[in-house]
């Protein structure tokens, strides 16, 4: 069913930083399995990831950061219709302003735009709205909120729907 998303659908502000929050301890949880699988190789005389993890700059670190952060993102959002594990846990998702799942163009588009340096303090106003939701037109709801408004509208339009023909209005 397609409608527009309202403001009252919406996930809250505290649940958006409840999702940055879960979202950025996996993504630290990654790039530390990642350190430790290159220290694993050592054991079998594979010394190159390794050394080159503790050769890296500053800038190096920064993108190995983004490459994390855009295939969590754009791996759990593309494969899940819309949900990271922060998402799961604060029971909400991503979704189009007129409450379709995103193409997988939108989700790379959302991924891409969470990298601009100032995207959080996009958060920071009166309405707050993410530029990694603005920039690829998407929005992050509450599940059940948006799960209810669903059911009222398609109980509203079986109002004064024809009754099946097999059978009469007295169950009988």
């Amino acid at each position: 069913m397609e409608f527009e998303i309202t403001h009252e659908l919406r996930a809250n502000a505290w649940r958006r930083l409840a999702n940055y929050l879960i979202d950025l301890a996996v993504q630290y949880g990654l790039g530390y399995l990642i350190g430790l699988a290159a220290a694993l190789l050592t054991y079998i005389d594979i010394f190159g990831p390794l050394e080159y993890i503790e050769a890296m700059n500053k800038i190096e670190e920064y993108l190995l950061g983004f490459v994390i952060s855009f295939v969590y993102y754009f791996t759990f959002e593309s494969l899940t219709g819309g949900r990271t594990l922060g998402k799961y846990i604060t029971g909400t998702k991503v979704l189009t302003w007129y409450g379709e799942k995103p193409s997988v163009g939108r989700f790379a588009k959302r991924s891409l735009c969470r990298l601009i340096p100032f995207n959080p303090f996009s958060f920071i106003a009166e309405n707050p709205r993410g530029w990694h939701d603005s920039l690829s037109d998407t929005v992050v709801v509450e599940i059940s909120k948006y799960e209810q408004e669903v059911n009222y509208r398609k109980a509203f339009n079986e109002i004064g729907s024809p009754v099946d023909d097999n059978t009469n209005q007295w169950g009988a």
